[in-house]
């Protein structure tokens, strides 16, 4: 995390304040890729062996962006699956313009650069206010 910290200084105190944890399970919940409530990073070691070095690194930043966003505390009271791909929606955009590598299976539409979280809920749920 030190070297992402060195080339992204700008996230480094997100980054160094990320407690990283490979973990197949995290307090009940199921860890399938990747994973952040703002305090950890979390890593399923069977996905992370999917992944080139360089997908590693982007895959990190994607979770660093999920804090400096405070996704973890502005998804509250949305659905959690679709408030995510919101969420990862913006991040994509962001990590993408970074310039660091993702899977190619990830979540982006150029469409919502520069949108909040939020505007792309709306836009890919309708106006499906949180409960």
């Amino acid at each position: 995390m030190a070297k992402l910290a060195d080339v992204f200084g700008f996230l480094a105190p997100v980054i160094l304040n990320l407690e990283v944890i490979a973990c197949r399970e995290y307090k009940g919940r199921k860890v399938d890729t990747a994973a952040t409530n703002g305090t950890v990073m979390l890593f399923s070691p069977d996905f992370a062996a999917t992944l080139t070095p360089a997908e590693i690194k982007g895959v990190c930043i994607h979770e660093v962006l999920h804090v400096m966003g405070g996704h973890p505390w502005r998804g509250i009271g949305y659905d959690d699956l679709k408030a995510n791909i919101s969420q990862d929606h913006e991040v994509n955009n962001m990590a993408l313009e970074l310039g660091v590598t993702l899977p190619e299976d990830r979540v982006h539409d150029i469409k919502y650069k520069n949108w909040s979280f939020e505007r792309i809920y709306e836009d890919l749920n309708g106006h499906e206010d949180p409960p």
